[in-house]
């Protein structure tokens, strides 16, 4: 096979890191080649530096033979190279085909349009081009920055993580089209963390850890313990999650609530959830559908307009953080370090954030608390070098233990998880997955927020489907399909 592109030897330092340490692909014409590894193993830089947004320390592009240096994402675009990101970057109150064609710097022509429609046609990109971006939905969007990278005739595509925000309709649509464009003769780099997906659609896959190629394989010659064993460093068993059905009584009871989001917009409309004891009730959506807000008016940190919220038949609705917490509510909260943590403080005091005045009422007993903080760390096997550092100085895997030894060890009656293992390596995914179920097995009643479909079939018992801030619906796991719950993540019905 021709090969469209080759990166030899690509190293780029940031401060304190290195994000690529002399790193070979080579991409073939005509392929679909996946970039897979954890979050934080370069992939990103890596095409960032083949885009022209980042200027490689050492090492050399070839690109169809000839040895290229791209100052911007212009000279690339220009080269026929194209990258959707993983954050749009779309003007909302534009149709399609402006947005497209926005920026060429020329007069546009009816005969533009026409272009745009034999693009979509020959690769099967379902959209209308006088919609306007606002009233698109996720998945749609992702298919004008695929538009617009198309109608600029590029050769090499490079997709960031295309999936992380797509209903499994999307996601396979997305995929078809994929497959369509390499027939064509495009070729497509894939990056992605997702073990499934890189399988699903890619040829062959470059596998990166810790800025370096570890290994390229061929695709129909690999599997899913193979590439986690090579993406951590180390076996990985995939176990399946033991859990104890038992439904309990009512602990958390959510009715007819509604909120407003930080632009004074409902993001909750009448909201209604039960969680039993023991149970674990995933909530799945499409980022951006009111998950935050549900979280946050939970916890007490957003203020709601209207209903009310119990815990264990107590109003909770008005209460303070700190009443809600001595009333058995724990959270695991999506942004680890900005609400997880106090970030400037120690590894000690963030553990015994909760639980200050059981150390003493005016002189605290800082032994006794370093103890109880040694335990912890132990127990959940946060790795630090001291109890005394500055919690930012941990990774997010141990930030995240950290944030579960406080939570868990409290024994909660109710358990706010929202995207628990967002950004976490394989093995911190096991651990965090097993510690929450383990922690509904105990009794307590968990509602589950994630943008992993996987997870929440993985976890959950019952899954509530919210949309545009309304409950869509409310099943037994047992009794829905990933097809069903993809449907009315997009808005749909059943």
């Amino acid at each position: 096979m021709d090969v469209i592109l080759e990166m030899r030897n690509i190293t780029k330092k940031f401060p304190g890191i290195v994000a690529n340490k002399k790193v070979n692909i080579k991409v073939f014409k005509g392929e679909i080649h996946g970039l897979l590894g954890e979050n934080g193993a370069g992939k990103t830089t890596l095409m960032n530096i083949l885009f022209g947004i980042y200027k490689q320390d050492d090492g050399e592009i070839i690109y169809k033979g000839e040895k290229v240096e791209f100052r911007s994402p212009k000279d690339a675009i220009k080269a026929g190279i194209g990258m959707v990101h993983q954050h749009f970057n779309l003007v909302e109150t534009l149709t399609v085909w402006q947005n497209v064609v926005l920026g060429r710097g020329e007069f546009i022509l009816k005969d533009e349009k026409k272009k745009l429609l034999d693009v979509i046609n020959k690769y099967g990109i379902k959209i209308n081009l006088d919609a306007r971006i606002s009233t698109l939905s996720v998945g749609e969007k992702q298919r004008v920055e695929i538009l617009k990278a198309l109608y600029r005739d590029v050769e090499l595509l490079i997709l960031d993580e295309p999936t992380a925000i797509l209903t499994p309709q999307e996601t396979r649509t997305l995929f078809e089209s994929l497959r369509k464009m390499v027939k064509s003769g495009l070729t497509v780099i894939f990056i992605t963390h997702k073990l499934k997906e890189a399988l699903d659609v890619t040829d062959r896959i470059t596998i990166l850890r810790n800025g370096e190629v570890v290994r390229v394989v061929e695709t129909a010659k690999t599997n899913e313990v193979e590439l986690a064993k090579m993406m951590v460093g180390k076996e990985v068993v995939l176990k399946p999650i033991k859990r104890q059905k038992k439904k309990g009584k009512k602990v958390l009871k959510i009715e007819n609530v509604t909120a407003l989001n930080d632009e004074g917009v409902e993001a909750l409309k009448s909201i209604n959830l039960v969680v039993n004891s023991g149970e674990i009730l995933g909530l799945a959506g499409v980022s951006g559908n009111g998950q935050k807000e549900l979280e946050e008016v939970i916890v007490g940190v957003r203020r709601i307009e209207k209903g009310k919220i119990y815990l264990d038949d107590i109003d909770i609705s008005r209460m303070s953080i700190k009443d809600r917490i001595k009333s058995g509510l724990s959270c695991i909260p999506e942004d680890r370090l900005g609400s997880g943590v106090a970030s400037k403080l120690s590894v000690v005091e963030n553990l015994m954030l909760r639980d200050f005045e059981n150390y003493g009422k005016f002189n605290l007993d800082f032994e006794k608390m370093r103890k109880k903080a040694k335990e912890l760390v132990e127990e959940f096997d946060v790795k630090t070098p001291s109890l005394d550092i500055p919690v930012s100085m941990l990774s997010g895997g141990n930030l995240q233990r950290l944030i579960l030894a406080r939570e868990l060890s409290r024994n909660p009656k109710a358990l706010i998880a929202s995207q628990p293992t967002r950004g976490l390596d394989i093995a911190g995914i096991e651990y965090v997955r097993k510690k929450i179920v383990d922690t509904a097995n105990s009794g307590t009643a968990v509602i589950l927020i994630s943008e992993d479909l996987d997870e929440i079939f993985h976890m959950a018992d019952r899954i509530a489907v919210i949309y545009e801030g309304q409950i869509k619906g409310v099943f037994d796991k047992d009794v829905v399909t990933k097809e069903n719950v993809g449907i009315l993540m997009a808005g749909g019905s059943l």
